[in-house]
């Protein structure tokens, strides 16, 4: 199973580091008696570095169109696929595709390219600690890769995210670890060439992606989200 092969991050920074290998951030509970505006507690560190493990956030329910680049509680039960294994509580991440959208992605390292043709750019953002993903495998023990941080900007939005770096890509098995930790279900299913995949994005469905691009499960494992698991959008506080 894909999320088996994501293991423990060895980070620069306190709140980069995480207990489980399974590193898709959720919510454990939707607490509160508000029922427009839930607050929640973030685990995990796959909306790093905008939300960080242990952070409160306040989400709101939406009555309009959910709107690209806004982050969502997903219903994880809604979503699904043979190949990947779901967290014990719902998904929180960011739309980067909604209905009619086309997405291009990079397989080599499920990196988004272009939204409607027009580039994603990004810039690096030293601001943010570097972190480490390394493999404990019997197999792949020791390879590792390093994850930096970048502001990324298309169609007027910016926020950051992490990317990983593949030149850095080192340690024993490191082409098998680099196969493990980058094997993504759904575009390995959107692909003719098995360098790029495209992703049109039918009515009432949208593409959910993680901000810490190398280490979060999303749609490029498990495919598109339909409105109805669309549960809470994050207040403005929390959107970038």
């Amino acid at each position: 199973m894909f999320t088996r092969a994501l293991q423990k991050l060895q980070s620069r920074k306190k709140w980069l580091i995480w207990p489980s290998a399974i590193v898709a951030t959720f919510f454990a509970a939707i607490y509160g008696s508000a029922h427009f505006y839930p607050a929640a507690i973030v685990y995990g560190a796959s909306m790093t570095p905008g939300l960080v493990p242990q952070e409160r956030i306040i989400g709101e329910r939406y009555f309009d169109a959910p709107q690209r680049h806004q982050i969502f509680v997903i219903d994880q039960n809604q979503v699904k696929h043979d190949k990947v294994t779901h967290v014990n509580g719902p998904y929180i991440k960011r739309l980067v595709g909604v209905p009619g959208d086309k997405l291009v992605f990079r397989l080599d390292d499920g990196e988004l390219l272009s939204i409607n043709g027009e580039a994603v750019k990004t810039i690096p953002a030293p601001e943010y600690d570097a972190f480490e993903l390394a493999s404990t495998l019997k197999e792949t023990k020791g390879a590792k890769f390093t994850g930096f941080a970048r502001h990324l900007s298309v169609s007027g939005v910016s926020y950051t995210v992490y990317q990983a770096a593949l030149d850095t890509l080192t340690g024993p098995g490191k082409n098998l670890f680099k196969k493990q930790a980058f094997n993504y279900p759904f575009l390995n299913e959107k692909t003719s060439d098995g360098k790029y995949a495209s992703v049109i994005i039918p009515d009432g469905m949208y593409f959910a992606l993680s901000d810490n691009r190398p280490v979060g499960i999303d749609s490029r494992h498990f495919g598109l989200v339909p409105e109805s698991a669309l549960k809470y959008k994050l207040n403005s506080e929390t959107q970038k």
